[in-house]
């Protein structure tokens, strides 16, 4: 079931649902981190690159307090690439490493904007911190919505 709010989420330049394309890397962000999280160092080393990389981008998106804002900013590659410069020394989202660990600068991002959409419309909070591992209710009812 699609909620009215989500139907909005089109890009003006496009005409692209945005919406799933974020379900989409939250959900294999979310299988990813819990399915290598028991598998060693290495391993141990991937889910904290990928949990400061959420938060990192969660906490920048604060700024966004509205869903247009929010839709604007996912698409400003120079904002997303000067975050990753600044606060994660990794020299731009397409080249992403944190820690060095390289990592999927679009599911991260991705990710992040779809935990800003949930936190934005439903009004709560998200620990960037246990989400991956321990989603709340919030966000386990909004991924399975159609």
């Amino acid at each position: 079931m699609t909620l009215p709010l989500d139907r909005s989420w089109t890009a003006v330049a496009t005409g692209v649902d945005l919406l799933p394309f974020w379900k989409r890397h939250l959900r294999g962000q979310m299988r990813l981190y819990n399915g290598i999280n028991a598998h060693g160092e290495v391993s141990r080393q991937y889910c904290a690159a990928v949990t400061w990389g959420v938060a990192t981008f969660l906490s920048a998106l604060q700024e966004c307090t509205t869903e247009n804002a929010l839709r604007e900013r996912a698409q400003d590659t120079s904002w997303w690439n000067s975050i990753c410069q600044r606060e994660l020394e990794s020299p731009s989202l397409l080249e992403l490493r944190i820690g060095g660990v390289p990592l999927s600068g679009k599911g991260v991002s991705e990710s992040a904007l779809a935990l800003r959409y949930i936190e934005l419309t439903r009004r709560v909070t998200i620990d960037p911190t246990t989400v991956l591992s321990a989603p709340p209710s919030a966000v386990i009812d909004w991924l399975r919505e159609e």
